[in-house]
């Protein structure tokens, strides 16, 4: 049994969710794409994405490397917040210099759009530290000279 409460909460707003207790119904309203049609980068195009498909459940998964620590606290900081903005929490683990994030919708056990979106805006929080922390060495290296 779907959970159509909490389907309806974060769909509502966005029109994209209609009450129905078809399973089917709902699957098309999420637009749930195929392990083939994930595979093949769809559409999931930040860049060169290094996100993985993974099974049982189906989701994604992607591990992000840090050279500061400071740079994987604001990392994950910056994802927390999104996850609250747009209520679509996805698994966040901290190994050392390592953060590794995996997202799928629970209530199909399915990638959706939401999860893909969800990769496109953890991406690009990643490319902002990353950015950011260049920017930073970089005016380092301005004031030696």
């Amino acid at each position: 049994m779907l959970k159509n409460r909490t389907v309806s909460r974060i769909f509502k707003n966005n029109g994209l969710f209609e009450s129905s207790d078809s399973s089917e119904r709902v699957l098309k309203t999420f637009g749930a794409y195929s392990k083939e049609e994930v595979d093949n980068g769809l559409p999931l195009q930040v860049g060169e994405s290094k996100w993985e498909m993974l099974e049982s459940p189906n989701r994604i998964r992607r591990s992000f490397k840090f050279k500061f620590y400071k740079d994987l606290r604001k990392f994950v900081t910056f994802v927390l917040e999104h996850q609250d903005e747009t209520n679509h929490h996805g698994f966040l683990q901290v190994d050392s210099d390592v953060v590794r994030v995996e997202v799928y919708t629970h209530d199909l056990d399915e990638v959706t759009e939401l999860d893909l979106e969800y990769a496109r805006s953890v991406d690009q929080i990643y490319s902002d530290v990353i950015q950011t922390r260049k920017l930073i060495l970089n005016k380092r290296k301005q004031r030696e000279f």
